[in-house]
């Protein structure tokens, strides 16, 4: 929902949100790069947590980030509107009610997700 509310904003620009994480002018996004962006943001992320956003986007497993893969990672999948953006909150909000999520307060935690393919450490 977060990917939908920014694409929705008016001034909303993913090659000039890149260039602002890439502070040095390098043409990538590395760790050091995000954690000052972040940071910049009130945001003061741990390593792990850099490395797994790197992760999360990076496609050929170089622990950067060119503009192509960020604008893949950042833009959401499918075109909508700030109409159908609504119904999407009316229907998560409907299902979680229904199946009980928000009224049975479950501390039972998810499993995290694994990648089929190995990764590299960074």
């Amino acid at each position: 929902m977060l990917k939908q509310d920014l694409a929705a904003s008016y001034d909303f620009n993913l090659e000039a949100l890149y260039k602002c994480i890439d502070d040095c002018n390098f043409n990538f996004i590395d760790t050091s790069n995000l954690k000052r962006f972040l940071v910049k943001c009130c945001i003061y992320p741990n390593d792990a947590l850099l490395i797994s956003i790197i992760r999360r986007m990076d496609l050929d497993a170089d622990a950067r980030l060119n503009l192509k893969e960020f604008e893949d990672g950042v833009r959401p999948i499918e075109n909508f509107t700030k109409g159908s953006l609504g119904e999407m909150k009316k229907a998560f909000k409907s299902c979680s009610m229904s199946t009980g999520l928000k009224k049975s307060g479950s501390t039972q935690k998810m499993r995290p997700q694994t990648s089929a393919v190995p990764r590299t450490n960074y």
